[in-house]
Parts: C-alpha cells; structure tokens; sequence
C-alpha cells in the first residue's frame, strides 16, 4: 500500500502491528555483514540463509516478534476499511482514566458513544511478579543450601597459583570422586572421554583435536573436540585472553552443564603417565604443571558461576555435584580448603546479588544518585491522573530509560543462545495478531525476559501511536507528535537506543504517516528531528549507521534488542558441531563477542531520579489494536 509520507513523497507501509518484526526483516544477512568482518575467510562456517528476501530500503516499520524477525509482509488494506456511514462504531479509543475493569480489559466510549474495548498492559498474560517470586524462591532455596555447607576459611576474591601455600603432594589422594583407582599410587582416577582424551594430559591437544587458522598474521582457534576445548580452557597455557569467556559464555550450544563439570572435575584430576612414575625430574615437572591446571579448573567454575549463575539456579543435580567436588577439596588438604572456600564464597555471593536484584523489581526501577544527579524535571503538583502531556518529555524519557535497562540487565546469556526466545509463541495464521501473543507458557524454559522487551516494545509503540490518533484537534494533534519527537531526542541522548526504535517505529507506521495535515503542520525544527531518526536508525547496509555509533559510545547503554536477535538467529544458522565433528568454534567466538558486549552494557546504570507515579503510568499504558489505529486515523484524517 502507498500512502504519502511526511516529506512529502510516496511510500510504502505497513501495518500498525507490525512494529518490532519489520525491523528484524530489514537486518539483511549480505556478504558484508559486520558478523564476518574479523573473521578468517578459510573457515567453512556453515551455509546461512538470507533473513530477507529484500530488505526495504531507509525504513523501519517494526514490530517486535521472537521469531527475531522485523517483517512487513502483512499489510493493512484500506479498502473495505472506510464506511461512510458509522465507521467510527468499532474503534477502540483511548479510555478515560475512570475506567471499570473487566478481566483485564478497559471499557471505553468511542466518538459516537459506543462501548468500546481496549487493551491494558496491565492485564498482559507474562505477570512478572509471579515469576520473579518463584525465581526469588529458587535463588534463596540455592543459597540456603550453600549456607548449610560454608566454611570459616576466609579468602581473598582471587587466587593464582603463584600464592599456593603448597603443591599438592602425589603421595596422597586429592581426587574429588567418591572413587580412586588403587593401582596407581592412590592417584584419583578419571573418566574422560576416552582413554586417550586431553583431559588427562599436560600436554597441548595435537592437531587431530584442534584446528587453528592464520588470518591477518593472528592465529584463530576455529574448531575442536569438547575433551580438547576444556583441556584448553584448563590447560597450562592460554593464548587467547577472550578464549575463556567465549567457551563459558557459549558452552550450552555444544555440551551440557553436568556433562561440563564433570569434564573439569576430570581435568582437576589429571595423574602422571605411569611411565613417569619412578621418574623423579618427571614428577617434579608434572606436580608443578598440574598445579597451574588444577588452579585454572577453579578459576573456570568461578567465571562460570559469576557470569552464568542461572545454569546454576536452575539445576539442582549440578548444585549438588559442585558441591560433592567441594567438599572433596575440604578435605584434602590446605590448600585446596582454600580454593573450595573460594568457590563457595563465589557461588553464596552471586546468589545473594542475583536475591537482591529479584527484591528490587518489585518496586520502581532505580537508578545510581550521586551529587551530579539531575533533578526530576516534574510540575508541581503532579496531576493526580497522569497523561502523556501533562509529563514532560525529559522525564517520560528518563523513567522509561530505567524500566527498559532494568529488563535489559535480566538478560542472561542462555536466553540468546539457540533461539530460545522463541520458545513459547503461540502458533497462530489469524491476521491481527495480539501483542500479547508472544508468551511464555507455563514449563517452558525459553526466554521470559526477552519476551519481556519484546511485548513491551510493541505495547509502548502502539500506545504512542494512540496518543496521536485519538487526538481530533489538529492543532493538538501537532503538539501530541511534537512531544513525541522531543521524547525521542532525549532518548537518544540518553543513548536509549531501543526507546529511539520504539518512538520512531510508532511514528513510522500506516496510521500516522497517512496524517498528512499533521506531517505538514509540524515545525520545521521537529521534523528535522524525525529525519534524524530515519537516518539514524535506517536498515540500509545492516543498520551500519546505527552499529558504528553504539560501537563508539560510551555506556550507560540500552542497544536496540531486535539487533541483537537478528544478529543470533543469523549465528544460529551455522552448525555447533562441524561433519569432523568438532565444535564450531568461529560459531562459538561470534557468540561470545555478542554477549560479552551485552554484558558490558548491563553493567552501568543510569543516574536518575526514580519516579514510582510516572513508571506505574507508563507500565500501564492504554492503546488500541490494529485495526482500530486505522480506523481512528481516517476518522481525525479522512480521505
């Protein structure tokens, strides 16, 4: 369908509801794509397929799926859609704030007084409160039974192997399986992969287990077999300082998490070669290299736990081994009583940060206050029923910045890892489909809290969207999209990448580009804040305009989330494991350079004063469907 923009030439739209999933359309997977730029060009990383077709050139009309796509491909067709006598009878409005309550919906008079329903997200089906309660439960159930268990072995919070008090001694068994083998000198024995895995030697894994591939003068691990890669990651020498978070970061793509442990537990236990035994000068080597593996093991289940507590949390029979290897180390000897201290005081402490920050959203969210805080910038009295005018644009614009870093920090990695986000959308051809599909249903374990942003992006879309179409007066109409384009400059100030989407996809929809006298009466300072917008956030050559400016600033941070998705449903298309066998290890570097760039995003918050009025308003928004947006626009805006 074309309709005439606000600059005053054709273009094509969509429909309303399709603002997040059109975005992630127009993330076009082409050669050039940023994902390979560093990556060495002899690696077969996997065949990929486009995410589009054809990705519509300078626009984003986006709706926010999880299926990680941005698509456009459902269009709202005017035809049949303007009766001339009483199209108005079932529009959806915005309500007045005295409204009944009905199951979770809002009744409300159309213009010709009829009753009228509209959506709440209030009554949204993904009630974070219960989940959070019962993540609560888990995580205080987690530490209750790390408490039952502690020492009063006090540690500092790193530990290297140049300050063990001692080398374990090989005349004694330090093994932490229930089980030795006694016919090796009371060495632990070891249940590796097979008997020849690198698990249980000193030595690098050879060429049948690992590959490496030159590019550019640097050296790229690009494949490996599991027994190689933990052997690496445990090993005596590491060469690539990201190889350790890559593997911890992505390891759920290609070996389970007890299986992981265990491997490590194995690798904690490595004895020398039997023919090294009555070698003195061998034995003496060896205990200093197992030393450093044995170290590098305990370093390697503390980044684990501190950056992947939800594995943890979320499996008791790993719990429990953790702690069985623990209280092995307890037990053998001082030195490594300190190392097992230092596990647990790890695992207690990322507990009782991951308990505090449930406690926190049950309330508003919160930002740091220092003395360099601005102050809110609120009329006194605040209207006791709050609107979208009677709040100013900086503020809407800093409360919604803390409600959206706040869900972006519930992120965790195995939420992006094998799509797992799609998990839980309900099978539907219906045309219209709800913002409110997209779920988690109960059992599954796909990824809530992107669910979370993604039903938030499209109830906030859709609401701005309203605010402007169920404005009759023209002249106020202009006012409303004034606002909205000076919330929008603020949020990119703020460097609020995603609310910048979610202003500019509301504004970018069928509904409100057809308002052509809106467009035209708009300032000419506010409209060239909207063609900063399209420029800005314009799809053209995978978003390059957009990545290069989130690439050089500085957080705080909120990156727009569709990105994100597309840029893992693209990783997603290449194998974990390749037809040697090995794993995917360029796959698993890609992963985790995404997520470690995430991380670094959710670990600076914002500094504003938290208001609990205006984040209850804007958590509770009021907008209209679909259809109704249509509808409502021909009516402020016939043709």
């Amino acid at each position: 369908m074309e309709v005439g923009g606000p600059l005053g030439r054709s273009r094509s739209v969509s429909s309303a509801p399709q603002l997040f999933i059109n975005a992630l359309k127009n993330l076009n997977k082409s050669k050039n794509n940023e994902l390979h730029k560093d990556q060495p060009k002899t690696i077969v990383f996997g065949e990929s397929k486009s995410l589009s077709s054809s990705a519509p050139s300078g626009r984003v009309l986006s709706r926010m799926n999880s299926d990680g796509d941005l698509n456009g491909d459902s269009e709202q067709k005017e035809e049949g859609t303007n009766s001339e006598d009483g199209e108005s009878k079932n529009v959806q409005l915005i309500s007045h704030p005295n409204l009944n309550e009905n199951n979770g919906r809002r009744k409300s008079l159309g213009i010709n007084g009829t009753e009228l329903t509209l959506a709440s997200a209030s009554s949204h089906p993904l009630n974070r409160s219960v989940r959070e309660v019962a993540e609560h439960r888990k995580l205080a159930h987690l530490s209750a039974s790390l408490t039952s268990s502690r020492t009063s072995i006090e540690i500092s919070d790193t530990f290297d192997y140049h300050s063990a008090p001692s080398s374990p001694n090989l005349s004694r068994s330090n093994s932490t399986n229930t089980s030795t083998d006694s016919t090796s000198n009371d060495y632990p024995s070891s249940t590796p992969s097979s008997s020849s895995s690198p698990l249980t030697s000193t030595l690098l894994p050879d060429s049948s287990e690992v590959v490496y591939t030159e590019a550019d003068g640097k050296r790229f691990l690009t494949a490996g077999t599991v027994d190689a890669l933990v052997a690496m990651l445990a090993g005596e020498s590491i060469g690539d300082k990201d190889f350790v978070s890559n593997f911890v970061l992505s390891h759920r793509q290609f070996v389970g998490n007890l299986d992981l442990l265990e491997k490590l537990i194995c690798r904690y236990n490595i004895s020398p070669r039997p023919e090294d035994l009555a070698n003195e000068d061998a034995i003496s080597t060896f205990n200093k290299k197992r030393l450093i593996i044995q170290v590098r093991v305990i370093n390697v289940i503390k980044k684990w736990i501190e950056g992947n507590l939800s594995d943890f949390a979320d499996d008791e029979q790993l719990v429990a081994r953790l702690q069985q290897f623990v209280q092995g180390l307890l037990s053998s000897g001082r030195t490594e009583s300190v190392w097992a201290s230092n596990l647990q005081t790890t695992l207690s402490q990322s507990v009782e940060l991951k308990i505090q920050r449930a406690q926190e959203l049950a309330g508003p969210a919160t930002g740091v206050i220092e003395e360099t805080t601005p102050k809110p910038d609120i009329p006194k009295p605040l209207p006791s029923v709050l609107t979208f005018l009677s709040i100013t644009p900086l503020e809407i614009a800093r409360q919604l910045t803390l409600i959206e870093h706040r869900a972006f920090c519930q992120l965790t990695p195995k939420e992006y890892l094998n799509k797992s986000w799609q998990i839980g959308k309900k099978n539907s051809t219906n045309e219209g489909t709800s913002v409110s599909d997209y779920v988690r249903k109960e059992g599954d374990v796909g990824a809530s809290f992107v669910l979370d942003i993604i039903n938030r992006f499209n109830r906030t879309s859709y609401w701005i969207a309203t605010e402007i179409v169920q404005t009759v007066d023209l002249s106020q109409r202009v006012r409303v999209v004034g606002q909205v384009l000076k919330l929008a400059a603020k949020l990119r100030e703020m460097n609020n990448y995603q609310g910048v989407m979610i202003v500019f996809s509301a504004l970018s929809s069928g509904p409100i580009q057809r308002l052509q006298e809106t467009w035209k009466a708009l300032p000419s300072k506010r409209m060239q804040v909207y063609k900063d917008l399209e420029v800005l956030m314009t799809a053209t050559s995978n978003y390059k305009i957009y990545r290069d400016l989130v690439k050089n600033a500085m957080p705080p941070l909120i990156p727009f989330q569709a990105i994100y998705l597309s840029d893992f449903t693209f990783i997603e298309e290449s194998p974990d494991f390749l037809d040697n066998g090995m794993v995917n290890f360029t796959k698993m570097a890609l992963v985790g350079d995404k997520l470690r760039e995430m991380q670094r995003y959710q670990q600076v918050k914002y500094s504003f004063h938290s208001h609990e009025a205006i984040q209850n308003f804007l958590n509770s928004v009021k907008y209209l469907d679909e259809a109704a947006l249509y509808k409502q626009s021909k009516i402020v805006e016939p043709r």
